[in-house]
């Protein structure tokens, strides 16, 4: 069975969404297998974003499974933010990242432990 490396298989994902049409897509672990021949391990995919990456192409790991392909070129037209639009600057102020529980609420995720950082 062939094994290719991560650049061959980065090259293989980035014309399959060229060849797809869309600037963005999912695509299943068992295409990411398959293109690969063989086993996904975790250095093996931060190899692959890495050179997905040099072709052009993001590659993020899903949370429900599978990965996403997105045309970096494609961010080029997105509409810009700053901090000072978005943010107060009581937000942007803060030091401790203790008093921003409404944030990690707001993102809808549990706050991380930061015992380990004072």
């Amino acid at each position: 069975m062939l094994l290719r490396t991560a650049h061959q298989t980065a090259l293989l994902l980035a014309v399959l969404l060229k060849r797809s049409g869309q600037n963005r897509a999912r695509v299943s672990n068992k295409t990411i297998v398959e293109f690969r021949g063989g086993k996904l391990r975790s250095p093996f995919v931060v190899s692959l974003q890495r050179e997905c990456e040099d072709l052009g192409v993001a590659l993020i790991e899903l949370a429900r499974g599978g990965f996403g392909l997105l045309k970096i070129s494609s961010l080029e037209g997105a509409k810009a933010v700053t901090a000072y639009t978005v943010f107060t600057a009581e937000e942007l102020a803060t030091t401790s990242w203790h008093e921003n529980n409404a944030l990690f609420a707001e993102l809808e995720i549990e706050e991380p432990d930061f015992e380990d950082e004072e």
